[in-house]
């Protein structure tokens, strides 16, 4: 028993290791450094102090939910019985939130909740409400939302471009070829957080699926699920590839999904 009650006062320790609901820059927040996964992960991202406390109570209120959901399905009685207290149950479903909380702020993607500061008026004995500003939490090199939108939309014209002025000749098919094997490269690792310094394909052998895969990782293999538009970008891809190759007459040698040919149409990553 005293096992249990030890995991349990430590369910907000092990959640925020675990969760996908919040980022490394607020895992950095909520976690010493010996109990991160990866302890150099919040250089590179960047988040304000807003954006952090919004993350924070969504999986707090999300976990606190799962705990409620599984006292009921097992009968667990989570209530408060003391001389001071009458009983009443740990957790309220009725408890209808805020708009603000319930708010993903005009489409940032990721909501906000503002601290403020309580200052005395002395006028009339009341109190005003100051917002304070937000901190910056994280890497300075992180690149603005923005900047990476029209990264992406470059890569998807200059593919584009390859496109509509494609004579099936042998140059311009692997030049085609290659732009989409670039960019299915930068949406992988957008889409999955794996870092450049490794392969930025995937093994066929350990991808099943088209839904997760392993993938090496400084001498460990990891599991990594796949988007439902890195999928579909996956199977785009695969198709194409398949007609481009059988039409340069070459033979896929390569253990890899994706990978280059030079311009004699030899495989290379």
């Amino acid at each position: 028993m005293a096992v249990l009650e030890r995991s349990f006062f430590r369910y907000f320790t092990i959640v925020s290791q675990r969760s996908p609901l919040i980022s490394a820059s607020t895992k950095s927040v909520l976690l010493p450094e010996h109990y991160r996964h990866h302890a150099s992960a919040n250089a590179y991202q960047k988040e304000n102090s807003d954006q952090i406390r919004y993350q924070i109570f969504k999986m707090h209120n999300h976990y606190l939910d799962r705990l409620d959901n599984t006292s009921q399905q097992y009968a667990i009685n989570l209530s408060i019985n003391s001389s001071r207290h009458k009983i009443s149950s740990l957790f309220d479903p009725k408890v209808t939130l805020p708009s603000y909380l319930n708010d993903e702020k005009k489409g940032e993607g990721i909501g906000k909740i503002y601290a403020f500061k309580r200052q005395r008026n002395y006028q009339d004995q009341g109190y005003t409400f100051i917002q304070l500003p937000s901190v910056e939490i994280g890497s300075r090199r992180c690149l603005p939302v923005d900047t990476v939108i029209h990264f992406f939309k470059d890569i998807d014209n200059h593919v584009n471009k390859y496109a509509t002025r494609l004579k099936w000749a042998k140059v311009q098919l692997i030049d085609y070829y290659n732009a989409c094997t670039y960019q299915l490269a930068f949406q992988f690792l957008i889409l999955t957080g794996v870092r450049p310094t490794h392969a930025l394909s995937l093994e066929t052998q350990r991808c099943y699926g088209l839904k997760q895969a392993i993938h090496a990782d400084k001498g460990r293999y990891r599991v990594i699920f796949l988007c439902d538009f890195l999928q579909q970008s996956i199977r785009d891809y695969l198709s194409l590839q398949k007609d481009i190759l059988t039409q340069l007459k070459v033979e896929t040698t390569s253990p890899y999904l994706w990978f280059l040919l030079d311009n004699r149409a030899n495989l290379y990553i």
